[in-house]
């Protein structure tokens, strides 16, 4: 990703949690051969889900991807192996990229979530004196510029029409990005910080093996005002999952 702000820009091209909850359904689908939940609901983008709204989901989401260190974090897994890294709680969060590009990740996650997919998402921070408002104005542009969405589960498409109501901008929040080396033990807080994307909330999966794919494509933005740039970026990730069933005893 290039941009040609001096301020630290994070554009996450899809991303994948899972949470427990209850909204009304936006709309409903259901995959051959039974290995879905049924009725199969992507819930809308103003749904509250275990309390929280999808505009706090979405920041919370971010918080935990740039407090993850490099060494571990699951936005830079290429493979699913950090799937389940600081994961607790009713919202199990899965990666995108940073950037273009294609990736396809393995991971077991525990029965019971429901999936909630960023398809294309970008992070607008404040390292100087900017506020909220002018970096939603640097984001917006580039969700505008989104050309195509895509989610697929089980190899049942998600139809546009539906896609293109999941657009969601975050409540403003602060981030706590961790130090990388060990000459500078302190980590660095960062606010305020915004979130704008689209995302889809899933029901939970039945336990069992399923693949999703998803992802999609902005032709970028730029924003005069403050000399910002974002380059076009596209993506597609595909998570290949195994659901295991919970037995509390």
């Amino acid at each position: 990703m290039t941009s040609t702000s001096t301020r630290r820009v994070v554009v996450a091209a899809a991303a994948l949690a899972c949470s427990i909850g209850g909204a009304t359904a936006l709309a409903q689908n259901q995959a051959a051969g039974g290995n879905l939940a049924r009725p199969h609901a992507l819930y809308a983008a103003n749904a509250v889900v275990e309390g929280r709204s999808m505009a706090e989901w979405s920041a919370e989401w971010w918080q935990y991807v740039m407090a993850s260190p490099q060494s571990a974090n699951p936005l830079a897994d290429a493979t699913g192996a950090a799937c389940s890294f600081m994961q607790h709680g009713p919202v199990w969060f899965l990666m995108g990229t940073v950037g273009s590009g294609s990736v396809t990740r393995a991971c077991t996650l525990p029965e019971g979530k429901a999936l909630l997919l960023p398809l294309i998402n970008f992070l607008d921070y404040n390292v100087a004196s900017q506020a909220a408002a002018e970096l939603r104005a640097e984001a917006v542009g580039c969700m505008d510029a989104v050309s195509q969405l895509r989610l697929e589960i089980d190899g049942v498409p998600v139809a546009a029409r539906v896609l293109n109501t999941l657009r969601v901008k975050s409540v403003v929040f602060d981030i706590t990005v961790p130090s990388n080396d060990s000459n500078v033990p302190a980590a660095t807080v960062y606010s305020p910080a915004i979130s704008d994307g689209y995302f889809a909330l899933v029901a939970p999966l039945v336990p069992g093996q399923h693949t999703l794919r998803f992802g999609g494509a902005s032709a970028g933005c730029y924003y005069a005002p403050t000399n910002f740039q974002v380059l076009p970026w596209e993506v597609d990730v595909t998570y290949r999952l195994t659901v295991k069933p919970v037995a509390l005893r």
